[in-house]
């Protein structure tokens, strides 16, 4: 092979080189184009199936409904208030102790109340009795209740947050969880009363009650077992002294 068809060989393989690497580089190019749609694909498809599992079929019960929709505000409010709770274990019983105590409260005396009914005037009882209004002349010192058809309802006011809290629960209970206690549960208390008062149906009633309780437990527990894998024992000097073997005076040994 001459200097001539040597120097033409080079040139030919440098041009199929070329060809290649051009080649590949496109290849590669539209391999990183395909997998890029592909990415983008599965997260839009991941994105609905996750917007899909977030929509939930309605219940056959219009109490539990209406108690989903409560959760939703309420959870989300009541875990962080719990979490923050981590100096004592006693600090967060007494908090899960009270919000349940509270929610039973809440909903016996919104039943309580109901059942009780609104307080009548005199000539409105008398009318379904058959009798004639009652009259009182201004000036005159008789009284509604000195008329012997008088009947005194006695309206009980509704008991503070205090009276809901401490009701049916030892005062030995811990302070802190049980302040912190209050205030979560005043941040979703009337959500908790607008829903169960939006209830007629005895049954619906019953029902958003009960899985009221239980949701709250389970959802305590949970908050509990995650709080248990965060959180570190806490530690001391004559701790690791004695897990090491060292003497310590502390121990006495």
């Amino acid at each position: 092979m001459n200097r001539e068809d040597f120097v033409n060989e080079l040139k030919l393989r440098e041009g199929i080189q070329k060809i290649i690497k051009t080649v590949a580089e496109k290849k590669i190019k539209l391999m990183k184009n395909e997998l890029l749609i592909e990415e983008k694909l599965r997260t839009k498809i991941r994105k609905l199936i996750e917007e899909s599992d977030t929509v939930n079929a309605p219940h056959s019960s219009t109490g539990i409904n209406l108690l989903s929709g409560v959760l939703r505000q309420m959870i989300p409010i009541m875990e962080e208030d719990y979490k923050s709770l981590t100096s004592d274990l006693a600090q967060r019983k007494s908090f899960r102790t009270h919000i349940l105590n509270a929610a039973e409260n809440v909903l016996d005396i919104l039943d309580a109340t109901e059942k009780a009914g609104q307080p009548r005037s005199i000539n409105e009882m008398l009318r379904e009795e058959g009798e004639d209004d009652v009259t009182f002349n201004i000036g005159d010192d008789a009284k509604p209740e000195d008329d012997e058809r008088f009947i005194e309802i006695d309206a009980k006011e509704d008991p503070d947050a205090d009276e809901i809290f401490d009701r049916g629960i030892d005062p030995a209970e811990d302070a802190t969880g049980r302040n912190l206690a209050k205030k979560s549960f005043a941040k979703y208390e009337k959500t908790i009363k607008d829903a169960y008062l939006t209830l007629e149906d005895t049954n619906d009633r019953s029902l958003f009650r009960e899985y009221l309780r239980t949701n709250l437990q389970l959802y305590f527990d949970r908050f509990e077992e995650e709080l248990s894998t965060t959180l570190q024992e806490p530690s001391s000097d004559s701790y690791e002294q004695a897990r090491e073997g060292q003497p310590s005076e502390d121990l006495g040994i």
